[in-house]
């Protein structure tokens, strides 16, 4: 689908949580899988399945307890106990995703699909800050099957999929419970395939209809305005010691001063690379988002690379970015 974008003043906070539901969910298209929005603290969760129809993410925003909206990935949320599995770590009232003013006015700038959220917010004194959510551009092909039935722990289980195209005998991939409470995950090694039928592989544990299976199954992840580098995603990448899902810290490497622009008087993109910052495992990039340089550009202004128009801001921490604003 389209990107969309809209751009205005949130009168506080609790406005602007409200303003960014509605263009999630009404916009976007996502899904309001939890409104709490009554809750003390106030909070929505939203779904998605992506673009591709075939994705699981789910993105918690609430209140920080000062200034500030507070953003958590997950694998999987219960709508009905209102709790969620699988979480982002860390991430309590006092850590933020989103900069807001739980008293005072400030401008907002908002972009979106279905599969990532890009938020920029504005200070009185003209400070913008960046912070995003959504599912990142994997280094791993995103072509994912889903099951079409409960499968019990077991060797050599057949396992009837969608599709078989993403799968090559005796590769390994990854199987999310993205449709049940434990959103287990776990790495399988594919030892038969019936073409456009089934897979074959052993499995640890039992998985649900609808189980989710590719190379980097829920790629999810959040970042935050107040961190120069951070960026919550979820694991694993597919080394046997993470098998389960954990969630890595990784990083984005902005750049902030761009040497072909001061030569030629052009502006570049960057990809917003991101990567597990301990064993340094490239995972892959946020999408649409990238970083630039700023000495052809002031906030606010527009890029437009052949039919795709990117919206320019010189972010707190992030430096200078270009965020995809629409196809024209």
């Amino acid at each position: 689908m389209a990107y969309n974008y809209s751009y205005g003043t949130a009168t506080n906070s609790a406005n602007l949580l409200s303003l960014l539901n509605t263009f999630v969910v009404t916009t976007c298209g996502w899904t309001l899988h939890d409104d709490q929005s009554g809750g003390s603290p106030a909070y929505y969760v939203w779904t998605s399945a992506g673009e591709s129809g075939k994705e699981a993410i789910y993105i918690r925003c609430t209140y920080g307890t000062t200034d500030g909206l507070v953003l958590t990935a997950y694998r999987y949320w219960d709508n009905a106990a209102h709790v969620g599995y699988q979480a982002s770590p860390a991430y309590a009232v006092t850590t933020y995703g989103i900069w807001s003013d739980h008293d005072a006015s400030f401008n907002y700038f908002l972009f979106g699909d279905l599969d990532r959220i890009a938020v920029v917010t504005k200070t009185v004194g003209s400070v913008y800050y960046f912070a995003s959510f959504g599912i990142v551009t994997s280094v791993w092909s995103r072509n994912i099957a889903v099951s079409a039935n409960s499968e019990t722990a077991g060797s050599s289980v057949v396992i009837e999929v969608d599709i078989t195209t993403p799968f090559t005998v005796n590769q390994y991939y990854g199987i999310v419970n993205g449709n049940n409470a434990t959103g287990d995950y776990e790495r399988i090694q594919v030892t038969a395939i019936n073409p456009g039928v089934s897979i074959t592989a052993t499995i640890a544990g039992n998985h649900p209809a609808g189980a989710i299976i590719g190379e980097d199954p829920q790629p999810n992840y959040i970042n935050r305005y107040s961190s120069t580098t951070s960026v919550y995603l979820i694991g694993p990448t597919g080394t046997a010691a993470q098998t389960h899902s954990l969630f890595v810290s990784g990083s984005f490497t902005p750049v902030i001063v761009t040497d072909p622009d001061a030569r030629q008087n052009y502006t570049w993109l960057f990809p917003l690379m991101a990567y597990q910052s301990v064993a340094q495992e490239y995972r892959g990039n946020l999408k649409e988002i990238y970083a630039t340089g700023g000495s052809n550009l002031s906030s606010e202004d527009t890029v437009t690379v052949g039919s795709d128009v990117y919206k320019c801001f010189n972010s707190s921490s992030y430096g200078w970015i270009a965020i995809k604003e629409q196809t024209v």
